[in-house]
C-alpha cells in the first residue's frame, strides 16, 4: 500500500544524502531546526555507521543496527564528505569540520590504487579492493569526483594537505579516461588506463564539470577551461533532450541515447544541477562557493 516499507536498511549512502539535503534547506531558509537536524544526522551516522578501528563508513545496517554490509565504497566516503562540508559551512560544527578532514585524509590514502595513479571503487572491511564487485577497474566518475571533492575540501579547510593526490586523479581522468571523438569522459577503465565501458554517462559529465571548472578557477590554466567547454557543449548538444528537457543517462559508442527515461532510483536532478552550480560560481562569481 501508499507508504508501506520496503527497505528498513539504513544506508550510510543515504544518510550522507538526507544530512546534505538538511543543511543545503536550512541554509537557504535560515531554518535553524534544519542546521540542527543536519548536525544530528551527522553525529548519528558516524555513531552507527563509521568504522571506528580503519576508518571509512561501511554500507549498511539493519533496521535494527545490525551490521548487514561491512564492504566500504568510494561513492559513499565521497557523498560522506559533502555532507560534512555542508554541515561545517552552514551549521559552523567544528565536529563536521574535522569529520570533513577524516573523510578526505581516508579517500586520499585507503582509496588510493597502488600504482598512485587512480581511486579504487569498492572496498572490503579492512579497505582491500573488493575486486570480485569491481573486476579490478576503475570509476573515471568517481576518480573525478574524488579529485573535485578533496581539492574543495582542501580549500574549504585552508590546507594543500589533499592537493597532491586531487591533482593526480584529474590528470589520470584527462590523460586515460577522455575520448577525444565524442568529447566527454568514458566511464570505467583499468588501473592502467585501459577504457572498459565505452558508454558515455551523465553523471560522470557532471563531475567533470565540477572538477575543470574549480582547477580553472584556481590555476587559470587555459586547458581546464577548454576541456570543461567541450563538455558542457556535449552536455548540452548530446545529453540534453530538446524536447522534453532534462539529461538522457547515457548516449552508446555512436553517440545516441541507450533509452530515453529520464528516472530512476539511482536519477534525479542532483548531479547536473550540482554541476552547474558550481560551474557558473567557478566561472563568474566574485566569492566563489568553499563548500560541497
Amino acid at each position: 500500500g501508499e507508504g508501506e516499507l520496503t527497505n528498513g536498511s539504513k544506508m550510510a549512502y543515504g544518510h550522507a544524502f538526507a544530512v546534505y539535503a538538511l543543511a543545503y534547506a536550512g541554509h537557504a531558509l535560515q531554518d535553524d531546526a534544519l542546521l540542527h537536524d543536519a548536525q544530528d544526522g551527522l553525529h548519528w551516522t558516524y555513531e552507527h555507521l563509521w568504522d571506528a578501528d580503519r576508518g571509512g563508513y561501511v554500507q549498511s545496517l539493519t533496521r535494527c543496527l545490525f551490521p548487514l554490509d561491512n564492504t566500504k565504497r568510494l561513492d559513499t566516503q565521497l557523498h560522506s564528505m559533502e555532507a560534512a562540508s555542508a554541515v561545517a559551512a552552514f551549521c559552523g560544527s567544528p565536529f563536521a569540520r574535522e569529520h570533513l578532514r577524516e573523510l578526505a585524509h581516508t579517500v586520499a590514502t585507503r582509496a588510493l590504487h597502488p600504482n598512485g595513479k587512480c581511486a579504487r571503487e569498492w572496498f572490503l572491511a579492512d579497505w582491500n579492493e573488493n575486486v570480485e564487485a569491481t573486476g579490478g577497474n576503475v570509476s573515471i566518475g568517481h576518480n573525478l569526483e574524488a579529485a573535485w571533492f578533496l581539492r574543495m575540501a582542501g580549500w574549504q579547510l585552508d590546507t594543500e594537505e589533499f592537493t597532491p593526490v586531487a591533482d593526480t586523479l584529474l590528470r589520470f581522468c584527462l590523460q586515460q579516461g577522455w575520448d577525444q571523438e565524442r568529447r566527454a569522459f568514458l566511464q570505467s577503465a583499468t588501473p592502467d588506463g585501459t577504457p572498459v565501458d565505452q558508454h558515455l554517462i551523465y553523471w560522470t559529465q557532471g563531475e567533470a564539470m565540477g572538477a575543470l571548472s574549480l582547477w580553472w578557477r584556481l590555476t587559470g590554466d587555459a586547458v581546464y577551461h577548454e576541456r570543461l567547454s567541450q563538455v558542457c557543449d556535449t552536455v548540452l548538444h548530446s545529453f540534453h533532450d530538446p524536447e522534453y528537457g532534462d539529461y538522457f543517462e547515457t548516449l552508446d559508442a555512436s553517440g545516441q541515447p541507450t533509452h530515453t527515461y529520464k528516472g530512476s532510483a539511482w536519477k534525479a536532478a542532483y548531479h547536473m544541477t550540482q554541476a552547474w552550480w558550481h560551474t557558473a560560481a567557478n566561472l563568474y562569481a566574485e566569492q566563489p562557493h568553499r563548500v560541497l
